[in-house]
């Protein structure tokens, strides 16, 4: 008695003619089943397919403290620009890059919004002094 008969309690095949001809006749199946199990594994290893925009979340605060003609004359302008040239480094393979350019996004928007609130300030500080 062999493994396979107490593990699957089935009775061996001895004739080896037999068992080649079983081989060569389910190879194709049993190597299919393979392929499909590897390509399911392969399939649940990838990240989402879909993912929100870079930045999409900060852009979605700034858009809610900022009024709507600063947004969109000044950081609106700035994204749409880095996204162009950020789905472009991906397109082209280059994923470092393409980090690189958003790690820079969140300077910029930074930066960007620092200076606005700054000169915001300074401008109703200039108008309250106007009036006094």
């Amino acid at each position: 008695m062999s493994i396979d008969d107490l593990k699957y309690g089935l009775p061996q095949i001895r004739s080896r003619p037999i068992r080649l001809a079983l081989g060569i006749l389910f190879a194709p199946a049993l190597l299919m089943n393979d392929a499909v199990i590897f390509a399911l594994r392969i399939a649940s290893m990838k990240k989402r397919a879909i993912v929100s925009a870079p930045a999409s979340k900060v852009l979605a605060l700034i858009k809610f403290l900022v009024p709507k003609k600063a947004f969109d004359r000044i950081f609106a302008q700035a994204v749409e620009d880095f996204r162009e040239e950020y789905y472009l480094e991906l397109a082209e393979g280059r994923v470092w890059r393409a980090r690189w350019l958003h790690v820079g996004l969140y300077l910029t928007l930074l930066s960007t919004t620092a200076l606005w609130l700054g000169t915001s300030a300074a401008k109703k500080a200039v108008n309250l002094w106007k009036i006094t």
